[in-house]
């Protein structure tokens, strides 16, 4: 199953095939989990399990316009938003290299708790998952200026509380 191709394996899981299902969330899986850790580190097993069962519950709804990737993707993040709506999520244990200095890094993970949900979604994208600005625009829906307007914004927040924190 896994050698075929993604919307071969769309169009399976679709008529019920849970081998082909599978396939696709063995595809996706690390890079999911990866986001969910930085956004939210002490919920990253319920988000992806939540995850999974909302994209098996509605693949028949999946139209293939973006990548499988994109829209399980969109599924985790409006589940975060949902679970955070109360309280904003928070990037606690992101891994940044800095050559040994924990100062920094302690630093830089305060200062990222501080971001908007929208903000932190961007620069995680971006920084940590190094997608371009015009994958980021697909995978969120939005407009180029958009991820480079929130891109620049986070950079601005993150600096000044950076520099405040010396």
């Amino acid at each position: 199953m896994e050698n075929l191709n993604e919307k071969v394996l769309v169009e399976l899981a679709k008529k019920g095939n849970n081998d082909a299902f599978v396939s696709l969330l063995k595809n996706v899986e690390n890079r999911l989990y990866k986001v969910a850790y930085v956004i939210s580190p002490d919920e990253v097993e319920d988000i992806i399990q939540e995850t999974f069962l909302q994209a098996y519950l509605s693949i028949k709804k999946f139209k293939g316009i973006s990548s499988f990737y994109t829209w399980i993707y969109r599924i985790m993040m409006n589940i975060i938003y949902k679970r955070n709506r109360k309280k904003r999520p928070l990037i606690k244990n992101v891994n940044i290299v800095f050559q040994n200095d924990e100062e920094l890094k302690e630093k830089v993970r305060e200062a990222l708790k501080k971001l908007h949900p929208k903000l932190n979604e961007v620069i995680t994208l971006f920084y940590f998952e190094e997608y371009s600005i015009k994958e980021i625009s697909k995978i969120l829906n939005i407009k180029e200026g958009t991820v480079k307007s929130r891109l620049f914004k986070g950079k601005k927040v993150l600096k000044k509380f950076l520099e405040n924190k010396k």
